[in-house]
């Protein structure tokens, strides 16, 4: 997760009598700093990104604290260097390890301020029960417990890598696996329109967290030219529009 975006919105929509702030975290996995078109990318655009930039803070010297999944989720979620956790790979399906249960979440904190929270898209902390978002602060989930290429249709899945059945969780159970991802963009983006208009007049906390960007699936090899640059355009468009198409 070194080449990541992040966008941090902080909206205009708190609840009036609390004077709290509402907080949109979102996550583009592996998007370089050149992605977007504020930045010089090409062949597509990024409006509502472009947007974001010009109206609010841009941390241009902004680092990682892991170049690596997991790790990094794990420094972002507690503001703490995951190697001191005990956090420092990145957790595959049925690992043994995941976030500390002495580390305080993003979540957990502000849910002690009176927020919901809600997360949907890529966690990757860890896959075992007392791992999982809703035991971590989040009053919802849903997405994937680790990296979208996990699965067995992994390209070196059977020389390499031997990957169960990729789940996709609702809360904490198993809605399905090896789901179709060409649907998770939209089904989180809807997800959280849905979460924040739920929640429009008291605070809440969206962790957004999109995955297709980073491996994509293996059909998107065999179109022509140009049309991963469309699908990152139309990730961001749709992550932003998360933002956009609420705040009024």
């Amino acid at each position: 997760m070194n080449k990541s975006f992040f966008a941090l919105s902080a909206m205009a929509l708190a609840a009036p009598a609390l004077g709290q702030t509402n907080i949109i975290l979102i996550n583009l996995d592996d998007v370089g700093y050149g992605d977007f078109s504020y930045n010089g990318a090409y062949g597509y655009s990024t409006p509502n990104i472009d947007r974001l930039a010009a109206d609010g803070v841009r941390f241009t010297h902004f680092l990682a604290c892991q170049p690596i999944s997991g790790a990094s989720r794990a420094g972002l979620m507690t503001g703490c260097y995951p190697n001191r956790t005990g956090f420092a790979g990145t957790p595959g399906p049925d690992a043994n390890y995941g976030i500390h249960p002495d580390e305080m979440t993003l979540g957990e904190l502000l849910k002690q301020k009176g927020y919901s929270t809600a997360i949907f898209g890529k966690w990757h902390l860890g896959d075992h029960p007392q791992f999982l978002p809703l035991q971590n602060g989040f009053d919802e989930y849903y997405g994937l417990p680790y990296s979208n290429d996990m699965w067995p249709f992994h390209p070196q899945q059977g020389e390499v890598f031997n990957f169960p059945d990729l789940p996709t969780f609702d809360g904490n159970k198993v809605a399905g696996y090896n789901t179709d991802q060409s649907r998770f963009t939209t089904d989180y983006t809807e997800r959280s329109v849905a979460f924040i208009k739920k929640n429009k007049n008291k605070p809440f906390f969206l962790y957004l967290a999109h995955v297709l960007e980073r491996t994509y699936p293996a059909w998107l090899d065999l179109q022509p030219p140009g049309i991963k640059h469309r699908l990152v355009s139309y990730i961001c468009r749709n992550s932003t529009s998360t933002v956009t198409s609420t705040k009024d």
